[in-house]
């Protein structure tokens, strides 16, 4: 894995690999907006999970999936790039 420089020159911790293609971030952010605004994808009540209607848990499910794809994404958008890379 290649390492980060820090300010001072010396290597910092290794890099993760997250995705840089800006429309594959953009995406990562319109998902959970368009999932949860077509309401017509969701508004029923079959299949239920546990007795509880798949109106519910398909919102639910995007509550705890929008969190993540917004931590890939901020993290993706604020990468430090390398001087002069376009």
């Amino acid at each position: 894995m290649a390492s980060v420089p820090t300010p001072r020159g010396r290597p910092g911790p290794p890099s993760r690999s997250l995705p840089s293609n800006p429309r594959l971030l953009s995406l990562c952010l319109l998902a959970p907006c368009v999932a949860v605004l077509c309401v017509p994808l969701y508004a029923g009540a079959s299949p239920s999970l546990l007795g509880v209607p798949f109106f519910y848990w398909y919102q639910l499910a995007w509550a705890l999936i929008s969190p993540l794809l917004l931590v890939v994404a901020y993290a993706g958008f604020n990468r430090p790039r390398a001087i002069g890379a376009a």
